[in-house]
């Protein structure tokens, strides 16, 4: 048997997962159902045999982005090549960005910018990848900061966690708009930390805690 599905997208009729394995690029697979019967996107079923099942190496996003089939296998930035049938890693963060990163989650995409949350050696961030370089978005007026979940809805990126400002105001999610930003729930008496967002259709739902009772909210 194989490993539990570590990521998986649904498009259409169309379902992916990707699952815990270790190989090089031309062993990077995914498993694709389209209602009917399995495939494998990557090559064909014997592509598996040059694969061995580990939970430390594995996919943790499946994502399409400009018409490309993109992938984030252990925190490394991974592109289906057409030509070659197979995953192949792209980006360099180490050049771009002077470090390599970790911890990677793909959070939508703002005006044909693709943005993350992710770690930059020690440090949380925002990651913006333009099809071509890896960036960051400038959080530097909250020197405090906690990332908790990253959302992008209505061409927007809703930014989960808690953070303060240099003028010492504390937030609980920030908004950006492509263009600047916001700072959208203060974390005063009543408004608790944020850790987790999830979008349907026209709606961004945030789970909070406040000491030890969990709520569910949504804001249109």
């Amino acid at each position: 048997g194989g490993p539990a599905a570590t990521s998986i997208l649904v498009e259409g009729s169309n379902i992916y997962a990707g699952g815990q394995f270790n190989g090089g690029d031309g062993a990077k697979v995914i498993s694709q159902f389209d209602g009917t019967s399995w495939s494998i996107v990557g090559g064909d079923i014997s592509a598996y045999a040059n694969v061995y099942w580990n939970t430390n190496n594995q996919w943790t996003d499946l994502f399409k982005y400009n018409n490309n089939f993109y992938g984030i296998y252990s925190s490394v930035l991974v592109k289906f090549d057409t030509g070659l049938q197979q995953f192949v890693s792209v980006g360099d963060p180490q050049t771009d960005l002077g470090q390599p990163l970790g911890g990677v989650d793909y959070a939508g995409t703002i005006n044909n910018t693709a943005y993350f949350m992710g770690m930059i050696g020690a440090n949380q961030s925002i990651l913006t990848w333009n099809d071509s370089n890896w960036d960051t978005l400038d959080l530097s007026n909250y020197p405090l900061r906690g990332i908790y979940s990253v959302e992008v809805m209505n061409n927007e990126l809703y930014i989960a966690g808690g953070f303060q400002n240099t003028n010492n105001v504390v937030s609980g999610m920030l908004k950006w708009d492509g263009t600047s930003l916001t700072e959208v729930l203060g974390l005063g008496a009543g408004i608790p930390m944020i850790n987790m967002l999830y979008v349907t259709p026209g709606h961004l739902y945030a789970r909070y805690f406040t000491e030890r009772i969990f709520f569910y909210r949504y804001y249109r």
